[in-house]
This record gives structure tokens, C-alpha cells and sequence, in this order.
């Protein structure tokens, strides 16, 4: 994460992590405050349109994706 030329979408969300995670994978986990990880993604336009289409409640995906999803999601938080 040293590119300063990327730019990174946070969240500390999981609803919203794992649903990113199904089209972009978690980049990395920071855990560097006790109370609240951050979920780091590279951003992209594609990336701002899943997030715009989950808080708009129209974004559909698989309920076993999303499952696997989560399960992948919350094994990166707790390693």
C-alpha cells in the first residue's frame, strides 16, 4: 500500500466488505484500532458502483456468494 498513486476504498462495514469482496478482493485489514478494523480495497469506478448499488439496495448477488463471501471476509479479520 507505499503507491501514492493508488487510491484505496475503506470500510469498516462487513455487510459492505463482504459484499466488495464477491467482485474485489480485500486488499488488506487494518487493525491498528482496537475498536473498529478497516477493510481496504484498491478503488476503481467499478468498485464505487458496487458500493453505490448496496446502499441503494439494488445490488443482487448469490445468497451462497455473499455466504462465502462473509467466511472469507471474517477469516482475514481474525487472522
Amino acid at each position: 500500500m507505499n503507491d501514492k498513486n493508488q487510491d484505496y476504498f475503506k470500510t469498516t462495514s462487513l455487510a459492505l466488505a463482504s459484499t466488495i469482496n464477491i467482485f474485489f478482493p480485500v486488499l488488506t485489514v487494518d487493525k491498528s484500532n482496537p475498536k473498529e478494523s478497516e477493510f481496504i480495497f484498491v478503488d476503481s469506478e467499478q468498485l464505487q458502483g458496487v458500493v453505490k448499488s448496496f446502499w441503494d439496495r439494488t445490488l443482487t448477488v448469490s445468497p451462497m456468494e455473499y455466504f462465502q463471501s462473509l467466511k472469507e471476509v471474517k477469516t482475514r479479520l481474525y487472522s
